[in-house]
């Protein structure tokens, strides 16, 4: 889950940042770019797509072990493991007909979700329960604790092939598909990313010969305030897929942001003049 950018400041405050010998330009900059998966474009010969095809769902149940079955292989937990197993299935079933399968059908104005589309296409329902019950199994014993637990792992790809064969999918440049499919994804991946990458940079630029953005900020709790509104202004440069090489049919997803920190530096600056005119002020 991506962190609020006060968590990350918070986080990389900690740790050492690396300082250069010159004082940088007031703008500062990042770049980050993240790869387009090709899977989905490789399952639509017909220019559909199915958003999800490149992802896995996961459940997991819980079970006790009976002292009595003993505690060294997963056959001994006997009924309550088969049980954990229908939960984490139940469960997997649950996120799985909540996910699109479809642009909405003529005369309505809400895309199907795979529950839906199952119900009406008997033959894409039968495949739904087969990839359920082949879902990847793993079962964990804690013996020490009387404990066990059952995890599940569905990969959709399979599953999404056959959504298409059945008529679903969205076409191409569909905005649910762009939003929660490969593209969507890695324009997210890289959009944090770059966001990290500035906030370091941002944190590592000089204010004078001793400090950096960093250690003014630890200086004051203002500072830390000043920085987060600062950081909010930052600009988009660039936020669009591109090809990975000239000529190549491979992408990914570049993002570039810039800050101008000549507000911050002045503010900085102006502190620690204020803050020797004090300290002499003191001596006379």
């Amino acid at each position: 889950m991506r962190l609020a950018l006060g968590a990350i400041i918070g986080l990389v405050l900690v740790a050492a940042v690396g300082c250069g010998g010159k004082k940088a330009d007031t703008v500062v900059k990042a770049e980050a770019r993240a790869p387009i998966s090709a899977s989905v474009a490789a399952l639509s010969p017909q220019a559909r797509e199915v958003p999800w095809a490149g992802q896995t769902l996961r459940a997991s149940a819980p079970f006790e072990l009976a002292a009595k079955e003993g505690l060294t292989a997963p056959i001994s937990a006997g009924e309550a493991r088969v049980e954990a197993r229908q939960v984490a299935l139940t469960e997997l079933a649950r996120q799985l007909s909540r996910l699109p399968a479809s642009e909405p059908p003529p005369g309505e104005a809400v895309e199907s979700n795979v529950g839906d589309f199952a119900t009406r296409q008997p033959q894409f329902a039968v495949k739904v329960e087969e990839q359920l019950l082949a879902a990847e199994e793993v079962v964990r014993l804690v013996p020490e604790e009387g404990r066990g637990q059952v995890e599940l792992a569905l990969p959709l790809s399979a599953l999404a092939a056959e959504l298409l064969k059945s008529g679903g999918g969205f076409r191409k440049g569909d905005k649910l598909s762009e939003a929660i499919g490969p593209r969507g994804i890695a324009a997210r991946k890289a959009n944090t990313e770059a966001e990290d990458k500035l906030l370091r940079a941002v944190l590592a630029t000089r204010i004078d010969d001793k400090r950096t953005v960093q250690d003014w900020v630890r200086e004051e709790p203002v500072n830390r305030r000043m920085l987060l509104e600062t950081l909010s202004k930052k600009k988009t440069v660039v936020g669009e897929a591109r090809p990975v090489s000239a000529g190549s049919t491979d992408e990914e997803f570049v993002v570039e942001f810039e800050v101008d920190l000549k507000q911050l530096i002045d503010a900085a600056r102006g502190q620690e003049k204020a803050r020797i005119r004090a300290q002499e002020a003191a001596k006379q």
